[in-house]
């Protein structure tokens, strides 16, 4: 190993080198820091935004499923009446669910 740099690049031994390198790897950590803290509060805000979805989607899906289960009941037996009632009552429940929980808002993160 020798202690003289390649010919052409006599340049980086110098203090001058050694300090541009110094100050060029401080910028790219400071960039790297950066990037990592927006990037953290991106995946924050999608998080929330699916934690709110999540909610929204569980109080629905129980008034969906009833719903459905009487569809299955009215599809084998297309002429019971009282089945045909009660799928209007559930959808008509359903409705009300749905309306009494909105989506939430869409934010841009």
């Amino acid at each position: 190993v020798t202690e003289t740099p390649p010919a052409g690049l006599g340049w980086t031994d110098s203090p001058v080198a050694r300090a541009a390198a110094n100050v060029l790897a401080i910028v790219a950590l400071l960039a790297a820091i950066g990037v990592g803290v927006r990037q953290q509060m991106y995946i924050s805000c999608v998080a929330e935004q699916q934690r709110a979805a999540a909610v929204r989607t569980a109080v629905l899906a129980i008034a969906t499923d009833r719903e459905r289960a009487l569809e299955r009941q009215l599809y084998g037996d297309p002429d019971n009446v009282a089945v045909r009632e009660s799928l209007l009552a559930a959808a008509a429940a359903t409705d009300k669910v749905r309306s009494g929980n909105p989506p939430p808002p869409i934010v841009s993160c």
